[in-house]
């Protein structure tokens, strides 16, 4: 082979080269930005569901109180139309949410995003469906008794033992009758 056809074949297998890269570049320039569109979306909207800290004035729909000086004790519930209510404490909440309708109005059981309480040893705000409440106990919320929602069956029957509590419930245990100050 001479200088001339490898020069030649050199500029044969550049220009596939550049041809296959061209088009993988084209794929890929239209795959990366919308890859990045839809990153972006997924971090700029919204998330449903999920528990967010109250503003100074929210006020507690129960009790009137103001919530957010209170945040070991904050309760919140999400409506799927965005809106929330602040509660300082889940004996508040569950007066609240025990008192909804369950047809299909905005303000309804059927209606809720997402349920939220402070677990008591962690301080970190938890789905209240995925915890215990133990009632009658010797601890105290910003209204006086409370029920005091716990992470763990096991730590809840600790807490129950240590604290003098009466009872031991699940989210769906809990009624009117066996809310703090409703006897």
């Amino acid at each position: 082979m001479t200088i001339a056809q490898d020069a030649q074949h050199l500029k044969q297998n550049e220009k596939q080269e550049y041809t296959i890269l061209h088009q993988d570049l084209n794929k890929t320039g239209f795959l990366l930005p919308l890859a990045i569109l839809l990153l972006f979306l997924s971090y700029s909207l919204p998330l449903a569901a999920e528990p967010v800290k109250p503003e100074p004035r929210d006020r507690c729909p129960i009790c009137g109180m103001f919530v957010a000086p209170y945040p070991h004790w904050l309760a919140q519930i999400e409506f799927s139309d965005g809106s929330r209510e602040f509660f300082d404490g889940p004996k508040d909440m569950f007066h609240f949410y025990l008192s909804l309708p369950e047809d299909s109005s905005a303000r309804s059981k059927t209606n809720i995003n997402g349920i939220y309480v402070t677990e008591y040893y962690s301080t970190k705000m938890r789905q209240a469906e995925k915890l215990f409440f133990v009632t009658g106990s010797d601890v105290y919320g910003p209204m006086g008794k409370e029920l005091i929602p716990i992470h763990t069956r096991e730590a809840a029957e600790t807490f129950k033992r240590d604290h003098k509590g009466q009872a031991l419930l699940t989210f769906d245990q809990v009624t009117s009758d066996m809310l703090p100050g409703n006897k």
